[in-house]
Order: C-alpha cells, then structure tokens, then sequence
C-alpha cells in the first residue's frame, strides 16, 4: 500500500489534510502533511499492522501506523504517529480480532462475554497480519474458553501479555422471571410484627 505526504511546515493545515510524524529507532523525526481521504482509505483497508510505503517528497520509506489522536469537536482524525522500521527488526503491533463461526452455546440460551477485540502482538513487519481470526464454533457449553494461547496465529508471529488470559467465555444465562429466594427479604414477617406492636399499644 502506498501513500503520499509531503514535508510539513509551520503552515495551517487545511480541513481536507491530517497531520503526521514520522520516527523510528536512531532515526530523525519527521513532520509530515497528507491527503485525508487518502490517508482513510490505507487505514480502513490495512488498519495499524499494514506495511505502507509512505512517499515523501518522493523519498519512499516502509512505515506503520503505530498511533493516532482523534480531532473530538470534529471526530475524525487529525494526527498520526507512522513507525519506519529496520529491515530485520521484529516491532509490536496491535491488531483487530475477527470473531467468525456461530457458538454452539448460544443456541442453548447461553451468553458470550467478549473480553477484548484487539491482541497485541510481535513480528517482523513482513508478518503483521491485519487481523487474527477467533472461531466461535468451539464454545459449546458453559465452561468453554477461548484464551491467547488458543489463537491460530502464522509462524513468525508471537503473542503478547498472558497466555491464559481469557478472550471470550460462556455466562449461563439467568432465565426470565427466575428469583433468589434466598435473598429476598420475608417482608410478611416484618408486617406481622408491626401489626402486633399496634394491638399491645
């Protein structure tokens, strides 16, 4: 994927641009200006793990997006922090988890909770995938699990953070109308010894 900039000034940017930087390790920083819908286009398709070749001014350099800040009064974004990588060098990403496939469990009533949409990972730039892909399929009842461990990631590719850390699990669901009887206060109790201390009155 590629995507032009220029070299950035102190001029004020027009509404149609998005301002960026550009840095890496022992590199120097540079501030660069782009076309925003440009810009949008390479995110939407590649998202923050794509290798783009950004041209800049012609000098082209293999960068990913590695942050952003969004504009609030605005809503979109205004500034884009690019990574220029070392060939060779292994950098961490954090990529989109793609829930595919139907959970057996739900069709029995039960409830998934999604306990994250996005994994932070380590490879080469090479082998960023733009998303890891987490099959539903194997949650059939109320102890089924899908943990880090569990991912079907590519070699080359290596997961970040704890193994066991749950990604998505199985709540038996409560059925409608069902109460606690055991917490529900007896308040008829309470009426009856009201009613006697008005009688001893």
């Amino acid at each position: 994927m590629k995507l032009k900039a220029q070299k950035r000034d102190n001029s004020k940017k027009d509404f149609s641009e998005v301002l960026g930087v550009v840095y890496g390790h022992n590199k120097e920083n540079i501030s660069v200006i782009m076309d925003y819908n440009e810009f949008e286009k390479i995110y939407n398709k590649g998202g923050m793990s794509s290798v783009i070749s950004l041209d800049i001014d012609g000098e082209e350099l293999d960068v990913v997006i590695k942050d952003f800040q969004i504009d609030p009064k605005k809503d979109r974004i205004h500034h884009v922090d690019f990574y220029q990588f070392t060939k060779g060098e292994k950098m961490e990403a954090t990529v989109s988890l793609n829930f595919i496939g139907e959970a057996p469990a739900e069709k029995l009533g039960m409830v998934l909770n999604t306990a994250k949409t996005e994994i932070t990972i380590s490879a080469l730039p090479k082998d960023l995938p733009s998303e890891i892909e987490v099959d539903l399929s194997v949650l059939v009842d109320g102890d089924s699990v899908i943990r880090n461990s569990d991912l079907n990631i590519t070699d080359g590719v290596e997961i970040l953070g704890d193994p066991e850390e749950a990604i998505v699990s199985v709540v038996v669901a409560k059925e409608v109308g069902e109460e606690d009887n055991d917490e529900a206060p007896d308040l008829s109790e309470e009426e009856n010894t009201e009613e006697n201390k008005e009688e001893e009155k």
